[in-house]
């Protein structure tokens, strides 16, 4: 097997590579000439640039990406399956890693730490909106879905606190929380298919449902998946998938996922202020 270590120009992190590189063993290294990685990794194999790479069927990619970087975005979405990503210096990641931290319940704290490891990639690099029509600026770019998701479980705890559809506990925080994080999970479906897949409610809650069985308990597994199926609110249906019929939120959770998502999606909406 054939390594192909990339990373953002910005990346200095010795330690954290040297953690994540023992986990490869490789035949050969392929990185980029003039990088860390060249000095990291003597002997390596390298590249002048990035659209000199070619990616060969026997390569896997290592991706130490900022949420910033072109190129890695490029590469990486580009060739999914091969790639892994580890994020560095991401003001949205941070948040995005900070708010299942929050998690009061420590079962479900653990295993929203598992799920993380198990969404795709793509979900790390694109944007909230592949057309850019409704979404606010902050949701845009890359990493766009990952600050969007943020400002949603934001949004969803706040509701909670107001008692506006819930009773104000941890209970409820919690599992508004970890809906409004995980909602768009699957928002360009299992595979990156480069656009929204319409049926991604449905997607992300039978993904939950599957993935927080042994660390969520019924029926609250069964609440959060219901608010994630739901969230689209009275859009139901899309041209785009005529044979696609989603589910209308009924309950007070479900009103309040879908609330959340709303209001999140708004354009007047600028996001966190550690972001700016």
């Amino acid at each position: 097997m054939k390594l192909v270590v990339i990373g953002s120009s910005s990346f200095s992190d010795k330690e954290l590579f040297d953690s994540t590189i023992k986990d490869y063993s490789a035949d050969e290294y392929i990185v980029k000439a003039k990088s860390d990685f060249a000095t990291w990794i003597p002997g390596a194999t390298t590249f002048t640039k990035y659209n000199d790479l070619v990616i060969e069927d026997d390569m896997q990619i290592l991706a130490f990406w900022d949420g910033e970087s072109l190129n890695v975005k490029r590469i990486v979405e580009a060739y999914p399956e091969k790639s892994t990503i580890v994020t560095f210096e991401n003001k949205a990641v941070k948040s995005f890693y900070d708010m299942v931290e929050q998690i009061k319940n420590e079962k479900w704290k653990e295993g929203c730490r598992t799920l993380i490891k198990k969404l795709p990639n793509y979900f790390w690099v694109v944007a909230a909106s592949s057309s850019g029509k409704y979404h606010p600026k902050c949701d845009l770019g890359s990493g766009g879905l990952v600050r969007h998701s943020v400002m949603v479980a934001v949004t969803a705890v706040d509701l909670v606190r107001a008692e506006i559809f819930v009773e104000d506990n941890d209970l409820n925080a919690d599992m508004a929380l970890i809906a409004g994080l995980f909602h768009d999970c699957l928002k360009q479906g299992k595979d990156c298919t480069g656009h929204t897949v319409f049926e991604h409610p449905e997607l992300a809650a039978e993904f939950l449902n599957e993935e927080l069985k042994d660390y969520i308990e019924e029926p609250y597994l069964s609440i959060i998946c219901g608010g994630i199926k739901t969230h689209m609110g009275k859009w139901t249906t899309s041209d785009y998938a005529p044979d696609v019929v989603l589910e209308k939120p009924s309950t007070a959770f479900q009103k309040l996922v879908h609330t959340a998502d709303y209001v999140a999606a708004r354009k007047y909406i600028s996001g966190l202020e550690e972001w700016q």
